[in-house]
């Protein structure tokens, strides 16, 4: 439960009027959000774990994330990463079973000690629509050129009124976890001003083999009580729900999480993900597979803010 404004809250210092106030909270289904995760790892997994909970769960893990930001995560906006240096200001800790115990992962024999994960921090000169609609549009190797060979996205639940949403600001509360999306047929009712699914077909060449391989994308957008202020945010969960494989070149593993805090005229993006890639005859060196993760990342972010900037111009969608 959202309470945007709290001078209607009675400052009732009895005893009786603390129990009456708990009892409204209990009847009317409400329960306290979970405390902020503390620092960059909890609060990442926690994004990546709770990302179909409610909206005052989500809140407070954007607050955990952004606390961190504050306090020593900006040092990390627009940094890339390089072999002199090494990786470690950007590593993230493995992650376990619990944190993607929802997005139905099949059971093969995974190992997620093999996953290496890292973040990304970009602040870009884009509003928070702006860099919401580039990424929801579904010719994503045009937005990235260069990128993807080819990418082909369908939208399982309504785009129209998921877009609806940005546009107007209306993002219906969600006051309990969401449904399983990775079975809806999309039919999310009000939810879908709320809530985008996305499944896409994506071929790319990486370290010389070109990969087929799915997506599946699950977008979140609304206005959150971040540390105390309603803040715009828009969140992209991804993972690709079974490896890839071309001969001896192997993208067995992927699972990441995009938060987009709108400030202003301005998108601060906090990018995480955990994968595995490995070819069985080029040695593919951990560290180097980290540094090109955040370095594209980074390159990303900067041309989302050269297409919101002008300074790079792309076609209209077909």
């Amino acid at each position: 439960m959202r309470l945007r404004h709290a001078s209607f809250i009675p400052l009732v210092p009895t005893s009786w009027g603390l129990l009456a106030l708990l009892g409204l909270v209990l009847s009317t289904g409400c329960q306290p959000p979970p405390p902020a995760p503390e620092g960059l790892n909890d609060a990442v997994r926690f994004m990546l774990r709770e990302f179909y909970e409610d909206d005052a769960t989500i809140a407070a893990g954007l607050t955990g994330l952004k606390n961190w930001y504050d306090s020593e995560g900006y040092s990390l906006v627009g940094e890339g990463a390089n072999a002199d240096e090494g990786v470690d200001a950007f590593q993230l800790e493995d992650i376990d079973a619990t944190d993607i115990d929802l997005l139905h992962i099949p059971d093969d024999g995974r190992d997620l000690s093999a996953v290496s994960g890292v973040v990304s921090l970009s602040d870009m000169a884009c509003d928070w629509k702006e860099a919401e609609a580039l990424l929801v549009r579904p010719d994503q190797d045009v937005v990235f050129e260069g990128d993807f060979d080819s990418y082909s996205r369908t939208y399982v639940s309504s785009r129209g009124n998921y877009e609806t949403g940005t546009a107007d600001e209306d993002f219906p509360a969600v006051l309990t976890p969401l449904p399983d999306l990775f079975e809806s047929d999309g039919s999310l009712g009000a939810l879908s001003n709320s809530i985008l699914i996305t499944e896409s077909e994506v071929q790319s060449t990486e370290f010389t083999y070109t990969l087929s391989y799915q997506l599946k994308l699950h977008f979140r957008h609304g206005l959150y009580n971040v540390q105390g202020e309603e803040v715009p945010v828009f969140i992209i969960l991804a993972v690709l729900p079974e490896p890839a494989n071309d001969g001896p070149s192997h993208f067995a593993q992927s699972y990441s999480v995009e938060v987009n805090y709108g400030l202003g005229d301005r998108t601060l993006r906090i990018f995480g993900v955990w994968s595995q890639v490995y070819s069985e005859d080029i040695p593919l060196d951990e560290d180097i597979l980290d540094i090109t993760a955040v370095n594209k990342s980074q390159a990303a972010a900067e041309r989302l803010s050269e297409i919101c900037a002008g300074d790079i111009v792309i076609p209209s969608e077909s």
